[in-house]
Formats: C-alpha cells, structure tokens, sequence
C-alpha cells in the first residue's frame, strides 16, 4: 500500500472505530480524507480532530446510534485542529514571506496563492492547494521544462477535481462535453476527438464550477 493508500485507510479506519457498525463512507468522505491528505495535513492532526466531534457531538439518535454518520460531519473540528497546529501556521508564514521562488514556477505558484487568498469556497481553496503544493515540489526543475510539467500538474488535478464530481455530475458535464465535438468527430482522429472532449469539458467545469486555470485550455 502506498503511502498515500495508507493515510486514507487509517483515517478511515479511526473514523469506523468511534463511529461503530453499521457506518460506510461515501464517496464525498473518501474525497475529503484525500484533500485533506493533498494539503499535506499530518494525519494525527486528522485524528484529532475526529475525536473531538466525537467528544462534542456525542449525542444519540433516537434509535441509540451515533448523531454522527459521516466525515463531513467533522469537518469544522478538523479544520479547528489544523488552526492550531503551529508547524501549519509557521509553514503558511513563510510561504507567504518567501520570495524564493522565481521564474515560471514562482509565477504559478504566486498565481495560486492570489487564488487562494480571493476563493470563497473551501472546495476550490483545497484544489488550489494541493496544485500549489505539487507546483511547488517542482523547484529546482530545469526552466525549460517547467511550464510543461506545470501544465501536465494541472491537466491531473483538473482530472482529479472531475472524478470526484458526484457520478450524475460527471456523466453530465461528458455528455455536454461530447455533444460540443460531435458535429466534428467524423474528422478527427480517436486521440484528437479524445483531446477535445477533455478541452470541452475542462471548460465547463470552468464555467460551471468556478475553477480558475493557471493556462488556458483552449
């Protein structure tokens, strides 16, 4: 199991032990475990923060089950947990401090730092994020390379943020996005009308989401 793999799956498992039998997590749990993981929050951070919904939401239901059912229930005490959390904050300090980084890379990660700092929605701001984070893994790259390594991070998160669209969702904005090239697709080859879709879709997604792109995508 992968490191990554291995986060999830005890957060999850910590979750299911103070939750009790009969509790699943859904989707939506899964893809709040992962960004919180992407924001490279340590995991006893996670841990802390579960437990203390627990400790303060600890009443029963009226058949004797736990008042809490999902990770989105936590949410607000992890999120009380990760303020507190002072490597965070001296991290973030000097994030915005720093002037080291330079050239394409400092440009797109300024650039994202500007997203975070506007965006209103905490959805968008972990996407933010956790793209800044993995921009910023690539200091020290050749400049000549970066931009397209900046482009293909953000082609995979963008993928991301759409896989973790509710299914009804995703198979909408396809349908759309397919429905865009259709008139066209007896032209094209199987890579190109693949590649169009993807452009058609990573602009509705910008339009109907709200996501904000380092590049365009036309």
């Amino acid at each position: 199991m992968t490191e990554g793999g291995r986060y999830i799956k005890d957060v999850e498992s910590y979750f299911l032990s103070l939750a009790g039998e009969g509790i699943m997590l859904s989707s939506q749990d899964y893809a709040l475990i992962s960004k919180l993981r992407d924001r490279q929050i340590p995991k006893e951070v996670v841990l802390r923060g579960i437990n203390r919904a627990f400790e303060k939401l600890n009443a029963k239901d009226d058949k004797g089950r736990n008042r809490i059912r999902s990770m989105k229930q936590c949410s607000s005490f992890i999120e009380e947990s990760i303020e507190e959390y002072s490597p965070l904050k001296e991290r973030k300090t000097s994030e915005e401090a720093s002037s080291e980084h330079t050239g394409v890379i400092g440009e797109a990660a300024q650039k994202l730092s500007d997203f975070i700092k506007e965006e209103k929605d905490v959805s968008l701001r972990d996407y933010y994020t956790m793209l800044r984070n993995r921009v910023l893994e690539l200091e020290g790259a050749p400049e000549d390379n970066a931009l397209a390594s900046i482009i293909s991070l953000e082609a995979d998160c963008l993928e991301r943020f759409f896989s973790e669209l509710p299914e009804g969702e995703r198979e909408s904005v396809r349908r759309e996005a397919e429905e865009r090239v259709k008139g066209r697709g007896r032209y094209m080859t199987e890579k190109a009308f693949s590649e169009s879709v993807i452009s058609f879709r990573n602009e509705i997604i910008h339009n109907k989401y709200g996501v904000r792109f380092l590049y365009s995508y036309d």
